[in-house]
């Protein structure tokens, strides 16, 4: 059988590429994501999306490959979708071969991915080719209409009496100095989380965060002591107006224990009620003990999620 791997070619190859990725992954990947992604100029990525066809030209699997200067030196990210109804074909394999090539042409030491729980064949596929499961991550849903609040009454007053206030991040967003406090809060919380390998510099975080269309300054929940910026969380909207995504939760480690997060997952989850919305979805990292127990008091259901894999790849 003919296999073409090509670089994706933005204007037509995206939405086939969009589609293949949002059910692969469970959640949406549109069009204009990916053109905004092309757009975020960032000094030292690199990044590709690959595509193989076969004679007809139908785009059968896909590949994106990308390293971020965050990451540790030789650290790549890749993953590679056949359509289902073409798998053992041949299309995963070449794309595996390309990927492998650029990874290598740009000094790779070490290729981690991603493989759905539930495909169990392609688990079995990369293991065969050395690769080893480093943790498991599942995504979380919380039904609103299911969700007792009178249980946390209480909770949100008791930590500001306690010398805590909350802001939404809009009230300040326009102040040098609070963005700052922000991102200087989004480092020291996520490098205490299990699976952070690094963090971007401020101005790649302005580019990737602060200024991007999904991050709605509204809907970002700020704890405060004082002037000092020491938790933080938000669910903001998708596409979908009565589904909204958790961003990141994070506490200075000092705070941590005072139930400042917990309180702030509980404004997002009203304002997530007050707005409409029906459910809220995330991400958990099954080594996140701390915020795992607080998702499971709160209400959260886990589904399905991925094994997040690794290989090193010798020059």
């Amino acid at each position: 059988m003919k296999i073409q791997i090509q670089t994706a070619n933005p204007n037509e190859d995206y939405p086939v590429i969009a589609k293949m990725w949002s059910d692969w992954m469970g959640y949406t990947l549109t069009v204009q994501d990916l053109h905004e992604e092309d757009e975020i100029e960032i000094l030292g990525r690199i990044r590709q999306w690959l595509v193989a066809r076969n004679a007809e030209n139908e785009i059968l699997g896909i590949a994106y490959v990308a390293r971020y200067p965050s990451n540790p030196n030789g650290r790549f990210h890749g993953n590679i979708l056949v359509q289902k109804a073409h798998c053992k074909l041949g299309f995963g394999g070449a794309l595996y071969d390309q990927v492998e090539q650029f990874m290598r042409k740009h000094g790779a030491t070490e290729w981690v991915g991603r493989v759905r729980e539930e495909h169990t064949d392609s688990l079995a596929y990369v293991e065969k080719r050395g690769f080893a499961k480093r943790f498991h991550t599942f995504d979380s849903s919380l039904e609103l209409n299911r969700f007792d609040d009178q249980q946390f009454e209480g909770i949100v007053e008791a930590v500001e009496a306690s010398g805590i206030r909350f802001i939404t991040f809009d009230t300040v967003s326009h102040d040098p100095e609070a963005q700052r406090k922000l991102y200087e809060l989004n480092k020291l919380a996520g490098l205490n989380e299990p699976a952070t390998d690094g963090f971007s510099t401020f101005d790649t975080w302005k580019k990737i965060v602060l200024t991007a269309p999904w991050f709605k300054h509204e809907y970002e929940y700020v704890a405060l002591d004082g002037e000092k910026y020491v938790g933080l969380s938000g669910a903001f909207p998708t596409d979908d107006p009565c589904v909204y995504d958790n961003g990141f939760t994070g506490v200075d480690p000092e705070y941590q224990g005072r139930k400042i997060a917990q309180a702030l997952k509980l404004l997002s989850i009203k304002r997530a009620i007050q707005e409409g919305g029906t459910e809220i979805r995330t991400e958990n990292d099954s080594r996140n003990g701390p915020m795992l127990a607080i998702n499971t008091k709160l209400g959260y259901k886990p589904f399905s999620g991925s094994f997040v894999v690794a290989k090193a790849l010798e020059n």
